[in-house]
């Protein structure tokens, strides 16, 4: 049963990408009434909250995760896996960036930042909350929003 929608590829196969697939065991037919599908699928709303990363768990985008010292965000569902810890696979993870000790080059991973708005958040340090960003010249609410779970 495939638990993540994605592009497959020939060596994807079931046993191979756990996160993805899930074996299921068929006990008997049953005829089942068709339901009509929902408009739109929806995803669990993240904990909110840093735990540990451990192999095995079902995660959202927006989850955060504790990986090596390192706080990490998902982007993308899935079941997480013991070969692809989150510094591995950047198509499901993203590193969160630290307002108040990451360097340049880390800040200009949030859209929009470049060489010199990085400089001026690192000047403008320390930030009480992430909304204090909008006090930079050059960063607005917008941005703020949509570095929501990336900060």
């Amino acid at each position: 049963s495939c638990v993540q929608a994605h592009v497959t590829q020939t060596d994807w196969t079931p046993p191979a990408v756990p996160a993805i697939w899930r074996p299921v065991e068929v006990i008997e037919e049953l005829e089942v009434e068709e339901q009509e599908p929902e408009d739109e699928p929806r995803d669990p709303e993240p904990s909110g909250e840093v735990a540990p990363f451990v192999a095995g768990e079902d995660v959202v985008p927006g989850d955060r995760r504790e990986y090596e010292g390192e706080v990490y965000y998902c982007i993308q569902a899935h079941t997480t896996a013991d070969h692809w810890p989150p510094p591995a696979v950047p198509a499901l993870w993203g590193r969160v960036v630290n307002v108040n000790t990451d360097t340049s080059t880390q800040l200009q991973t949030l859209s929009g930042v470049g060489p010199s708005l990085a400089q001026r958040i690192i000047d403008g340090r320390p930030y009480e909350a992430v909304e204090d960003l909008v006090d930079v010249q050059g960063i607005t609410v917008e941005m703020v929003e949509g570095w929501e779970v990336m900060v």
